[in-house]
């Protein structure tokens, strides 16, 4: 036991429970407590309360908190000061049944528990006897989903019990009745199970949380504080707003906030209005909610294993919106109503009406608004547009004049240039820079126009060219792109394509065609916008992704290196918080709401309801750091003005995932940064401080459509694979700050193109469920790729990263069996291929760069051994010497909860087992990872047991394998599917994924080598 020490690094799933107490926040992550100190916002303290099992529940009090979950409760002294947290261990109990609430009592002097079965019990801890427990039994004997506690002292207590029969039992464990204590009341209503309970004496009410996806306010009217037997009940609210199961709620002052598994963060009036919902869909299901009132901050937990703050003062965002009034003699000379608008850098609205007359003003000042020009020409027909630094604006009409209005630099005084850019009708009038526009004509025609300087009244046509034919061929978005001393324009259009042109400055009456175009880049309901930022260009659309684009300025091509998909519906602006750091805002639109979401802190910042994105708005961040939105409803103008500092708050814990994680790759020369595939879709890869004790960041790469069940690392790319048997290569490129970055580079899937009538190719069900990469020159453009599916085939197959594309070669149906795992081995300058099956076989192939253009090379493996009554899940290798033979060593886990080491001689053309070592005991469960190097062997399971082994092969004259066990530990990752080590300075990192993520390191010392294997 003490040659290994295990220290946890880095934790990240459910966050099942969060305590806010004076500037602290407590936050159950697993079995782990994390403290985080509010006034710098960093984690102060972390410690591992429970192993096997979650903190559910944490009630501090003066400077005694009791943290429980499961059957264990602990209570701890904690003390703080500026240097140090402390936590010290005064008591701990374990009951036989699972623990819903605690209670303090008695000036702290004692606790009361109540437990699943209804049982109430009082626990004097501080006696000498940790055991002196008092029962308390309900009639009602029923299991329990939920329950609270409230009362000074055992006769007076009072326990909030919700059944699995839908029902809210009241009673008193300290009643003067021998035996069982009867039920005072049933508070009947919920059409499912009770989650959540919480008592508020302020208002004398009960909050009710269920998985009728409802939550329940109960008014109890009390003659005393303490004379509950003539108290009544009933229920004075109901509230509906969640699409799916209500965890926890709080009750907070007039407000009431629920969390729940919709992702939803909702705010409630005590009569039942919903005064705002903020989704957090990126963050997975809302576990935990608490409310910080020295701080006046929300707290919340999520699925995906983040904590985050949210201002209290959200709930009164709705109030902020207000609507844009006119002086009464302005509105009796403009009749008509605003039709588009824009907001000007001076802070002013600019709006145009029906019948062509512009009006400008001051949101909040009645009395500013004046009209400042009125011209039919833009009375039927109108497109307006705001130039990039706000100071100037346009108008184009259905004959193709153009208006320009300029100088709102600290007031409304202005300029106009006007000018006809176009014979027919103009389609789209869009601001390339504050001297520059793109106007288009009719069939696709662009032109760019130079604003003229000081004392010219003319524009200068710049450069033309033309949109690629399309339904709707017209740009919705541009911008300018410098690269390697040539400048590019790159527009989207109505299509939801994305063309790069080279920068002509010429007047040339010819139109140049597009040099590149990616067709449908976001779907066919358009492009939205487009931003460069540090190099990097981000693409929004109606499709919801924000994409990251790159232009090779020798080919004139623009690759896709990432995808993040948003919790909108329309992605529609990308608002630069600052132009040092990178957080940006995007604005967006789910159904009637208007959507402010931060890059920076994952999640939504503010939320409106606008009526939906089909109206004219805008939204800046002034100079004064203040959200300002202006939209036009009902024919009426609405303004609203929010502080970003009130709004943005840190993340206190970044998220990964909130689905299951499937595997784990590391990146080669990155040792702190690793690649995960998850149920969701979704590739991670994550990068981690160099101590790997705290997320730095992470890039979210979301265009797989299904799961995806496998990783592979090939130098500088890497492969992800899954269901509905895609299979896609990406390229890691190394940024100008030393950031890592991705890029996709093709896409392949077995069924191919096909028509809509004919049959597919293969099962479309069909999933990749593990890759493999062949050894090859280094100078190789060809990565030779080896997949395990579903359907029981080995598939050949080789990547051309010069061209971008994949060719399957050939397959193979030796398992006939689901393929589960593969393993590439060096002995002796041959490539051999290790494959595991459903079946419990083990296959060893000869495999290298030639079989891929010989099929004859696939038929039969040169070894095939049943070493598990079932499915292999894992599978790892190391080789060593057994006299003068070259012995070859794997190591299995199986869904036979067995751990196997096979040790085999290998020779030119067979092979054959000499030895064999098994354990069945090591785990409760399927072993899903294992590890082989050196002297050492890790195991670890769905039983979330990490296990640790010394082995040795003996050469005796019978070769034997011995493993002896060194140490044990438990994770407090759930559902464990993969297992990857690697070797980071003087220590081993240990990494497991399942339903989160977990990084364990153990010192080694300098004679430990790792051996790499595939």
């Amino acid at each position: 036991m003490d040659l290994v020490s295990v220290r946890n690094s880095f934790l990240c799933t459910d966050v099942v429970c969060v305590k806010c107490y004076r500037s602290f926040v407590f936050a159950g992550v697993g079995g782990f407590l994390k403290v985080f100190d509010l006034n710098s916002n960093r984690c102060v303290k972390e410690l591992e309360i429970f192993k096997g099992h979650k903190i559910y529940g944490i009630a501090p009090s003066e400077d005694h908190i009791i943290i429980f979950g499961s059957k264990s409760v602990k209570i701890f002294l904690f003390k703080a000061n500026e240097n140090d947290i402390s936590l010290k261990c005064l008591a701990n109990l374990t009951l036989e049944d699972w623990i819903l609430a605690v209670h303090w009592i008695s000036s702290l002097t004692q606790i009361i528990l109540v437990t699943a079965h209804n049982v109430a019990w009082v626990w004097s801890w501080k006696s000498n006897s940790n055991l002196d427990l008092k029962r308390s039994d309900c009639h009602e004997k029923c299991i329990l989903y939920s329950a609270t506690i409230c009362g000074n002292d055992w006769s007076s207590c009072v326990v909030f019990a919700g059944t699995v029969f839908r029902e809210i039992v009241l009673w008193l464990p300290g009643g003067n009745i021998q035996g069982d204590q009867p039920v005072l009341h049933r508070l009947e209503g919920h059409n499912g199970v009770i989650f959540s309970l919480i008592w508020d004496w302020e208002s004398s009410s009960l909050c009710s949380t269920s998985d009728d996806r409802s939550i329940r306010l109960w008014n109890i009217d009390l003659p005393d504080k303490t004379d509950w037997k003539r108290s009544a009940v009933s229920c004075s609210q109901i509230f509906y707003g969640h699409s799916a199961r209500v965890w926890r709620s709080i009750i907070i002052q007039d407000f009431i906030v629920s969390v729940g598994e919709d992702c939803q963060v909702c705010v409630w009036s005590r009569k039942g209005k919903l005064l705002q919902s903020l989704e957090r869909s990126s963050s997975g299901c809302q576990w935990s909610v608490d409310f910080s009132s020295e701080h006046q901050l929300l707290v919340t937990g999520a699925g995906d294993g983040s904590i985050q703050l949210l201002p209290f003062s959200f709930h009164a965002t709705s109030s902020s919106i207000h609507q844009v009034f006119f002086k009464n003699d302005l509105v009796k000379s403009s009749p008509s109503k605003p039709r588009k608008l824009v907001l000007l850098s001076v802070g002013c609205i600019a709006t145009v009406t029906e019948d062509g007359t512009v009006l400008c003003g001051y949101p909040t000042n009645p009395s500013t608004w004046a009209v400042i020009c009125k011209d039919d020409r833009f009375s039927n027909y109108c497109l307006l547009s705001v130039a990039p630094n706000r100071k100037k604006f346009s108008l184009a009409s259905l004959k193709g004049h153009v208006l320009i209005k300029q100088g709102f630099v600290t007031n409304m005084e202005h300029s106009t240039l006007e000018q006809k850019l176009e014979d027919g009708k103009i389609w789209s009038l869009l601001w390339l820079s504050s001297d520059q526009l793109l106007v288009c004509g009719d069939e696709g025609r662009l032109s760019i126009w130079q604003l003229p300087q000081k004392g010219g009244v003319n524009l200068i046509c710049v450069g033309r060219f033309l949109l690629p034919r399309s339904r709707e061929r017209w740009p919705t978005c541009a911008t300018v792109v410098h690269r390697d001393g040539k400048r590019f324009l790159l527009c989207g259009d109505r299509c939801g394509s994305l063309h790069l042109f080279s920068f002509q400055m010429s007047a040339s009456q010819q139109h140049l065609p597009a040099d590149h175009s990616l067709s449908k880049l976001h779907g066919k309901l358009g492009s939205t916008n487009i931003l460069e930022i540090d190099h990097q260009i981000l693409s929004t659309g109606r499709d919801g992704i924000v994409r990251t684009i790159t232009i090779d300025s020798k080919s004139l091509q623009m690759s896709v290196m990432s995808n993040d998909k948003m919790i909108v519906d329309w992605v529609c602006a990308i608002l630069p918080v600052s132009s040092i750091s990178h957080h940006l805002l995007f604005v967006g639109f789910k159904e009637t709401n208007m959507i402010v979401w931060s890059s920076k802190e994952r999640r939504t910042i503010f939320q409106l309801d606008c009526g939906g994105g089909h109206r004219s708005w805008d939204c800046i961040i002034s100079n004064s750091k203040k959200l300002e939105i202006v939209f036009v409803r009902e024919k009426y103008i609405y303004y609203s003005s929010q502080s970003l500092e009130a709004l943005m708050k840190p993340t206190l814990q970044q998220g990964i995932s909130s689905r299951e994680l499937n595997c784990i790759s590391v990146l080669p020369n990155h040792s702190s940064s690793i690649l995960l595939g998850g149920e969701d879709g979704s590739v991670y890869l994550c990068n981690f401080l160099e101590d790997l004790s705290r997320l730095k960041n992470k890039i979210t790469l979301t265009s797989h459509i299904s799961s995806v069940r496998c990783v592979c690392v090939h130098n500088k790319f890497f492969f992800t694979a899954g269901g509905r048997a895609q299979l896609k290569a990406w390229c890691v490129e190394v940024g100008l700050e030393n950031e890592i970055l991705c890029a996709e580079l093709a896409s392949h899937m077995l069924k191919g193109e096909r028509n809509s009538r004919s049959p597919p190719s293969v099962d479309p069900e069909m999933r990749y469920m593990t890759l493999i990469t062949i050894p090859s020159f280094e100078d190789d453009p060809v990565v030779y790729v080896v997949s395990g599916c579903s359907d029981g085939a080995l598939r050949w197959m080789t990547f051309d990263s010069t061209k971008k594309t994949f060719k399957l070669f050939g397959e193979s149906m030796f398992h006939g069996k689901c393929v589960l795992k593969l393993l590439t081995v060096l002995i002796e300058e041959r490539t051999f291929l290790v494959s595991t099956a459903t079946d419990g076989r083990i296959a060893l192939w000869n495999v290298g760069p030639d079989m891929f253009y010989c099929s004859e090379m696939l038929k039969e493996p040169v070894f095939s051994h049943k070493c598990h009554q079932s499915g292999v899940n894992s599978i790892q290798s190391t080789i060593c010497s057994c006299g003068e033979k070259t012995v070859l060593v794997l190591a299995s886990g199986g869904d036979d909860n067995c751990v196997v080491l096979s040790a085999l001689n290998v020779g030119q053309k067979d092979a054959y087992l000499i030895a064999k070592w098994c354990s069945s005991s090591a785990h409760a469960a399927q072993v899903t990872g294992v590890w082989l190097s050196g002297q050492w062997l890790i195991s670890t399971s769905i039983d979330q047991r990490l296990t640790i082994w010394s082995w040795c092969l003996l050469q005796a004259q019978t070769p034997e394998l011995k493993c002896n066990f060194l140490y044990q530990t438990i994770s407090s990752v759930p559902d464990i599917q993969d297992l990857q080590v690697w070797q980071k300075g003087n220590l081993l990192c240990v990494c497991v994924v399942g339903k989160g993520v977990q990084i364990f390191t153990i010192p080694i010392n300098n004679e430990f080598q790792i051996t790499e294997t595939s």
